[in-house]
């Protein structure tokens, strides 16, 4: 006999059981769901091209390099005034 049932009320175990089946049974269309709209959303998307992609790399690169030359000379010039007011 299982725990908290008896012959005047038996344990019911088959809505139980049910609203779980159903519970997978609409997670799984869940995901299939989600992977059809994320298939059908990637198909809307504009792909840059190699040739894009490259130019934009090569820009990205170069601010980044320009950019820590300023930051190091900068870094260098305060440094050296630093320097000089506490000496």
């Amino acid at each position: 006999m299982i725990a908290g049932s008896s012959p005047a009320a038996p344990a019911r175990f088959g809505a139980a059981l049910k609203r779980a089946k159903d519970k997978e049974v609409n997670m799984i269309k869940g995901i299939r769901k989600y992977v059809t709209e994320v298939n059908t959303e990637l198909k809307k998307v504009s792909w840059s091209t190699r040739e894009d992609l490259m130019a934009s790399t090569i820009v990205v690169l170069v601010s980044v390099a320009l950019l820590a030359i300023f930051i190091g000379a900068a870094d260098f010039v305060i440094a050296r005034v630093i320097a000089l007011i506490l000496r």
